[in-house]
């Protein structure tokens, strides 16, 4: 999960939006990976799939898990090991902006920062 807030001089709330990645490293690729990114839906403002295979090597698949990551505007990345020190990150499609409701929103971000009381001290200062 990743988290930006924002504040700027000339609006009177914080710009909040949460990111979340769905990340399959190993395995055969299944249309079923992108309904459990779909759940990540309900507290991120942008969801992804992360793949270790690209969509060129997706075979007879690649078509259905393109379309259901489209149907949903979540976006795509292919990471590749280049070896066992370097993994390399590549976008394919960029995610669309979801609304969370708030409740669920503010439920995210204290797991977030559950084990983190330094980031929360920070977090409470850009949004006061």
């Amino acid at each position: 999960m990743g988290l930006r807030a924002e504040r700027f001089a000339l609006l009177p709330q914080v710009v909040l939006e949460v990111s979340s990645y769905e990340i399959k490293a190993r395995g055969e690729p299944q249309v079923e990976w992108v309904f459990e990114a779909a759940a990540h839906g309900k507290w991120a403002h942008r969801t992804s799939l992360v793949l270790d295979k690209s969509p060129e090597d997706l075979g007879v698949l690649a078509e259905r898990i393109l379309g259901e990551i489209k149907r949903f505007s979540f976006g795509l990345y292919h990471m590749m090991e280049v070896n066992a020190h370097d993994i390399r990150v590549r976008q394919i499609l960029e995610p669309g902006l979801q609304t969370p409701e708030p409740a669920d929103l503010h439920e995210a971000v204290e797991r977030f920062f559950a084990d983190d009381q330094h980031g929360l001290s920070q977090y409470k200062g850009i949004i006061r």
